[in-house]
C-alpha cells in the first residue's frame, strides 16, 4: 500500500510541476495518384477516418487524405503523430493510415476535428475496405465491394456489381437502388435496403432491425433480438431465422412461392397475393395462428399445428414458432 501511494504522490507532484496543459494542433494532408486499368483493387485501411469514393471516367486513382487533430498534453514524452503509406503493385494499389501513438508520464487528450479520405476512381476498381469508426459512402459503382467496420456508418448508393460484401459491428447500413448478390454479417446495427434488385441475399445480424422494400431475390435471413420488415418484396426464396424479433413481410407476386420461417419468441405477420399457390403448414408450441385467406382449402387446425393448401399447393410455406404468434392474411388491392 505504501508503493502504490508512494507512486501516486510522484505523479501528482510530476504533473504539478509540468503545468497547464499544452494544447497542439496536428494539421496534415496527403494527395497521391496511380495510373491503373480494369481490373485493379483498391485496399484502403482508413482507422476512424470518413471515405468517400465517386466515379470518374479517368484510368486514374486520386486519393486525398486530410487529417486534423487537437491534442492536450501534461507530463513528459513523444507526442502522436499520423502519417498515410501509398502502395502499388502491377494491379493493386493500398492506401493506409497510420495513427502513431506514444507512452508518455502524465495525461493526454486527442481530440480528431477532421479526418477523411476523399478517392476519385474509375468504377470498375474492385474495393477492399478496413476501418474502426470511421464512415463510408460509396456511389455509383459498378465492381464488387468489401467492408469491414467497427462502429461507422455504410451507406451504398446506385451499385451494380457481382457482390458486395459487408461485415459490421455497430454500425448501421443503407443500401439504396443496388444490382448484385448481397452479404451482410452485423453486429448491432441497422439494416435498410431499398429498391434491390439481387440474385441471392444473406443477412446475418444480432440485435439490428432490418428494413427491406420494394426489392427482389433470393432471402437468407439470420437475425437475434431484431424485427425485420419486408415491405413489398418479391422472393424466389425467403428462409428466415430469429430469437425474440418480430417478422412482418409484404410478399409481392403469385404462383409457387418457398417459405421458411422459425422463430423463437417473435411474432410472424405475412400478407400474399391472391394467387399464390403452396401448401401452408404452420406449427407452435405455446403460440397461436390466425389465419384470414378466402382461397385457403383443406385447412386442418390443431392446437400445435395447422394445415392448408393455396391454389394447387405448388409452392410451400412453412412456419414454425414456440411462443409467437402468426398472422397470415391476403393483400388489399
Amino acid at each position: 500500500m505504501k508503493t502504490v501511494a508512494a507512486l501516486a504522490l510522484a505523479g501528482i507532484v510530476l504533473l504539478a510541476l509540468a503545468g497547464p496543459a499544452d494544447a497542439r494542433l496536428i494539421e496534415k494532408d496527403f494527395e497521391e495518384h496511380f495510373d491503373v486499368s480494369d481490373g485493379v483493387h483498391l485496399h484502403v485501411t482508413h482507422g476512424d477516418g470518413d471515405v468517400t469514393i465517386a466515379p470518374w471516367t479517368r484510368d486514374i486513382i486520386n486519393i486525398k487524405v486530410r487529417y486534423r487533430a487537437e491534442i492536450e498534453m501534461i507530463g513528459w514524452g513523444k507526442e502522436p503523430d499520423f502519417d498515410v503509406e501509398f502502395r502499388s503493385t502491377d494491379d493493386a494499389v493500398h492506401v493506409t493510415g497510420k495513427e502513431r501513438d506514444f507512452p508518455i508520464v502524465g495525461y493526454r487528450s486527442i481530440r480528431r476535428q477532421d479526418y477523411s479520405y476523399t478517392i476519385s476512381a474509375p468504377s470498375y476498381a474492385i474495393l477492399h475496405l478496413n476501418g474502426d469508426d470511421g464512415d463510408i459512402l460509396i456511389e455509383d459503382w459498378n465492381a464488387d465491394i468489401e467492408c469491414c467496420l467497427d462502429d461507422g456508418d455504410i451507406s451504398l448508393a446506385a451499385v451494380s456489381c457481382d457482390r458486395v460484401q459487408l461485415v459490421l459491428d455497430d454500425g448501421d447500413l443503407e443500401i439504396l437502388h443496388f444490382k448484385g448478390s448481397l452479404d451482410i454479417r452485423a453486429d448491432d446495427g441497422d439494416i435498410t435496403v431499398f429498391d434491390g434488385q439481387m440474385a441471392d441475399v444473406l443477412i446475418a445480424v444480432d440485435d439490428g432491425d432490418i428494413e427491406i422494400s420494394e426489392s427482389t431475390g433470393s432471402f437468407e435471413i439470420l437475425m437475434d433480438d431484431g424485427d425485420a420488415t419486408l415491405r413489398a418484396v418479391g422472393a424466389d426464396h425467403l428462409g428466415m431465422r430469429g430469437d425474440d424479433g418480430n417478422i412482418s413481410i409484404e410478399l409481392l407476386g403469385g404462383g409457387a412461392v418457398d417459405i421458411d420461417i422459425l422463430m423463437d419468441d417473435g411474432d410472424v405477420s405475412l400478407s400474399l397475393e391472391d394467387d399464390v399457390s403452396a401448401t401452408v403448414v404452420i406449427t407452435m408450441d405455446d403460440g397461436s395462428a390466425d389465419i384470414d385467406l378466402p382461397r385457403i382449402v383443406d385447412l386442418v387446425e390443431g392446437e400445435h399445428r395447422v394445415k392448408g393448401r393455396l391454389g394447387e399447393g405448388e409452392g410451400s410455406i412453412r412456419i414454425q414458432t414456440d411462443d409467437g404468434t402468426v398472422r397470415i392474411r391476403e393483400a388489399t388491392k
